[in-house]
């Protein structure tokens, strides 16, 4: 029996972690939804983190060294601020012995591509099934693709199941961006509802 058959299968307890900006979002929905489970928001951008609701447990990687305002794309830097986090993290995670981790975070930026590796490994150590779903750029994101080619291989390396999203099929011609980007949000957080059979 594979790995997603056995959760599917089971009552496993499960910790939501959005990394970077657009998997902050996807746990913001998943609040909104008050879904069982603990949620964990990481970014290193205070403004994305004030969103959030009381149910979602919040690291700011970057405050102690006085780089709060986000990676600015700089994938080195968020793996490294998000490194120094990672008593805090630890600390979450253990506060809830949850069997299974489903990590959400976008490519081809600063803090998901840097950062969702050193989560996964993180929960791994604990022992937990790590599914990561991958939101990957658009094709005419030129300079976001080799990063996020390098981040996805890097993600795979600490995932046992890993979902990929191109940003592509997610937009539609007749809707405003922002619009597009709630709907992208809604799939993405469907998507780790399904994987475990929580409504």
């Amino acid at each position: 029996m594979g790995l997603i058959d056995r959760l599917l299968g089971s009552r496993e307890k499960v910790v939501y972690i959005g990394v970077g900006g657009a998997g902050v979002a996807a746990i913001n929905d998943l609040s909104k939804r008050r879904v069982r489970g603990q949620l964990i928001a990481i970014d290193t951008d205070e403004s994305i983190l004030e969103m959030l609701g009381e149910n979602v447990e919040v690291v700011l990687a970057g405050k102690r060294t006085g780089k709060d305002y986000g990676s600015n794309g700089d994938a080195a830097l968020a793996q490294s601020l998000i490194l120094d986090e990672g008593t805090k993290i630890t600390d979450l995670l253990l506060k809830n012995d949850a069997d299974t981790a489903v990590i959400i975070s976008a490519v081809g930026g600063g803090t998901g591509t840097g950062g969702t590796p050193i989560v996964a490994d993180l929960c791994r150590e604990f022992g937990k099934n790590v599914i990561t779903l991958i939101i990957a750029p658009f094709a005419i994101e030129k300079a976001r693709i080799k990063k996020a080619k390098e981040g996805i291989r890097e993600i795979q390396k600490a995932s046992d199941v890993s979902y990929i999203f191109e940003n592509d099929q997610m937009v539609s011609a007749n809707e405003a961006m922002s619009e597009t980007l709630v709907k992208a949000n809604r799939l993405i957080a469907d998507k780790a509802l399904k994987e475990m059979r929580i409504s």
